[in-house]
Parts: structure tokens; C-alpha cells; sequence
């Protein structure tokens, strides 16, 4: 296995809790334009909201579980706050666990009582996090409070506050305030020096590293690596979504029936592309033909979706459900892709082959309960059609 960065590390983990709400309890879930939860209320459970705006004023007693335009926080969380968020996303109230968050803009005034895992564009840490800060960013500004370390990749970053413990990061532009405290080391990989105040204390030692590839080049290469996993997640979503007659009956297939299951997939895997080459020379055929070849280029991308819920159902005992199954198997997958050169490629086609199988047969009994359905049952057994008139 090979050693990946910390700062890769960081990118990774942000990923995985961003996109894993794995809920304790049953939610209150709520989708609308705006929801807000008013000051004075409280919400006793889990809460998951999607909206345009999420605003919290009010007290959650439970996880908040966010997909919004813009979020805002002003009240108390007395769980973990996950979210995704294409606007801004301001935390100026109190959060007693975690703060998972991708975000374009995010600003955190509150108290975190946890760990900060965050990616965003451009942050602002005033706060306090009694934890760790994992973050991945274009333009972050740390002033606040961190209690154990501050970690992460950056395109550039200002150091203002108080770390207690190290930082440890990547980044193309550092900047360390004569307000800054670090009680431990400080440690960069840069491919310029960064600049640091003579006022900023660092208790440890300095450590600079130089960028052995172009930080640009690498920032590119991960934002496409974190694309491609949020675009697996969001199309598996989507699918068993649109597909939830079949999705439940091809995920079960996987574990249920692997051999049949392996089976097919790897005949229709070679079949469509074989069958497709002598439908196309004939004129009749392309038309068949194209169809094929679209179906297995798909299937590439999207084959593997039941065979990834299925790893997650199992490792969850089904306390998931399919969504948050699939989210889990499809995280676990794609971190093994990554992180094993040889056996990345065998978890690939292994979760290709066994998918898409589990797709054909799912379809195939979905459209077997159908017509099992739609056929008449004849309760007389010496009844008889009528003839039709003469």
C-alpha cells in the first residue's frame, strides 16, 4: 500500500463525512424553499432538511443533516452538523459535536465542540474548535481558537490565532500573523517560502518542505479525484432512486444469488460488446448496435452502484437503508481504488461485474412480478371462455 499525504488524507476524510449521514435515531426531515427552525424551538431527533435556505435559530437536540443553497446557525446543535452547501454557510451559534462541511464560502463564529472536517473555496475559522481542523480550501483564514491540530491543503491560508498543538499542511501561499500562536510544530510543504511574522510564536519546530510536484497541478488533480466520487455518489442516488422497483431486488441479488449474479454480469459485459460488431455491419443491425455500445459505456460508470450498496448494507446490518448503504459501500470503495495500486483495479471490475449482473437480474424479476401481477387469476376451474359470434 502506498503512503498518500496528509494532505490527501485530509481531502479524503472530508469526503467521507460530508457525504455520510448516518442517522441514530428516525429524523425529522424537512425539503422546502426555506426551513427554519425558529428561536424557542426545539427539535428533539435528528433533523435533515433540504432547501434553499436552512436556518437554524432554535435548539436541535439530535445530528442536523443539511443540503442547502445557503446555511445559517445561530442556534445550539447538541449533535454533529453535516452538510453540503453551494452558497455560503455561516456558523455563528454553538455545535457540541463535529462540523462536517463542504461549502463554497463558510465562516465559523460558534463553538465546536468536536473536530472541524471542512473543504471550502474561501473560510474564515473565528471560533473555537476544541478538537482538530481538517480542512481543504482555496483562500482560509484561521483567528480563532483550535485545540489540537490544524491540518489540511490550501491554496493559501492566514495563521492568526491559537493552535495548541501542530500544524501540519500543504499549501501555495502561507502567511503566519504576529497574532499566532502554535504550541506545537509548525510543518509546510510550499513551493515558496512561506511568510512568517517575527511577533508569531512557534513553540516546536519550523519545518519547510519543498512541493516536489506543482501544488496547482496537484490541487487540480484532486478537485477532479473529489468531482468523480461526488458525481458517483449524486448518479447512485439518483439511480436507485428513479430505479426503486429494481434497485432493492438488484442489490439483494449481489448477496443473495453471487454466483448467478456474478455470472450474468460478466456474460452481459461481454456480450453487448461482442453482439455489437456484427450488428453493425448490417444496416438494419446500427441502430441495435449503437444502443448496445451506449449500454456498456454506461454500465461503466454506473454498473457498479448495487454491488457498492450491498458491501455497505452488509457492513451496516441494514440499519442504512439503500441510500445511506450505497453512500458508505461507494466512500469504503473508492478509498480502496485509491489507496491499493494492484487491488484497486480488482475491486473495480469485481463490483463492475457483480453489479451490473445484480442490475439485469433485478430487472429481470421486477419485470417477471409485473406480469405475474398483471395475469388474471382463474378462481373456476371448469370455467371457459366464451366462444366468440358466429
Amino acid at each position: 500500500m502506498r503512503s498518500l499525504s496528509k494532505g490527501f488524507a485530509a481531502t479524503i476524510a472530508v469526503i467521507g463525512v460530508v457525504l455520510l449521514p448516518l442517522p441514530n435515531l428516525l429524523p425529522t426531515i424537512s425539503a422546502s424553499e426555506n426551513v427554519i427552525i425558529r428561536e424557542g424551538d426545539i427539535e428533539p431527533e435528528d433533523y435533515y432538511a433540504a432547501a434553499g435556505n436552512v436556518i437554524v435559530e432554535g435548539v436541535i437536540q439530535g445530528d442536523l443533516v443539511a443540503v442547502a443553497g445557503n446555511l445559517t446557525i445561530t442556534g445550539r446543535v447538541e449533535g454533529d452538523v453535516t452538510a453540503i452547501v453551494w452558497g455560503s454557510a455561516r456558523i455563528d451559534g454553538e455545535v457540541t459535536g463535529s462540523v462536517r462541511i463542504a461549502a463554497r464560502s463558510l465562516t465559523v463564529d460558534a463553538t465546536v465542540g468536536d473536530d472541524l472536517f471542512g473543504a471550502a473555496l474561501f473560510g474564515t475559522i473565528r471560533g473555537s474548535i476544541e478538537r482538530d481542523v481538517i480542512m481543504a480550501g482555496l483562500d482560509v483564514t484561521a483567528s480563532g481558537e483550535v485545540g489540537r491540530d490544524l491540518r489540511g491543503q490550501f491554496w493559501q491560508i492566514s495563521l492568526e490565532g491559537t493552535i495548541e498543538r501542530n500544524v501540519d499542511i500543504a499549501v501555495q501561499g502561507l502567511e503566519v500573523g504576529a497574532g499566532a500562536s502554535i504550541g506545537g510544530d509548525l510543518s509546510y510543504r510550499a513551493s515558496d517560502p512561506g511568510r512568517i511574522s517575527a511577533g508569531a510564536v512557534v513553540e516546536g519546530q519550523l519545518i519547510e518542505r519543498d512541493a516536489k510536484v506543482p501544488l496547482a497541478l496537484k490541487a487540480i488533480q484532486r478537485l477532479v479525484s473529489v468531482l468523480s466520487v461526488l458525481a458517483f455518489v449524486v448518479a447512485g442516488i439518483v439511480s436507485i432512486w428513479l430505479f426503486r422497483h429494481i434497485a432493492p431486488r438488484a442489490i439483494t441479488a449481489v448477496w443473495v444469488k453471487p454466483v448467478r449474479t456474478g455470472l450474468v454480469g460478466l456474460g452481459a459485459l461481454v456480450a453487448a460488446p461482442l453482439a455489437a460488431i456484427p450488428l453493425a455491419l448490417t444496416l438494419v443491425g446500427i441502430p441495435l448496435s449503437g444502443v448496445l455500445v451506449i449500454l456498456f459505456l454506461l454500465s461503466l460508470f454506473f454498473g457498479p452502484i448495487p454491488a457498492v450498496a450491498a458491501v455497505g448494507d452488509k457492513l451496516g446490518r441494514g440499519r442504512f437503508g439503500l441510500m445511506g448503504a450505497f453512500v458508505v459501500g461507494a466512500l469504503i470503495w473508492r478509498l480502496g481504488i485509491w489507496l491499493i495500486p494492484f487491488v484497486g483495479a480488482l475491486l473495480y471490475f469485481a463490483a463492475l461485474i457483480w453489479g451490473v449482473g445484480g442490475w439485469v437480474v433485478g430487472a429481470w424479476e421486477s419485470r417477471r412480478s409485473v406480469v405475474e401481477e398483471a395475469t388474471p387469476e382463474i378462481v373456476d376451474e371448469d370455467w371457459e371462455a366464451p366462444l366468440p359470434p358466429e
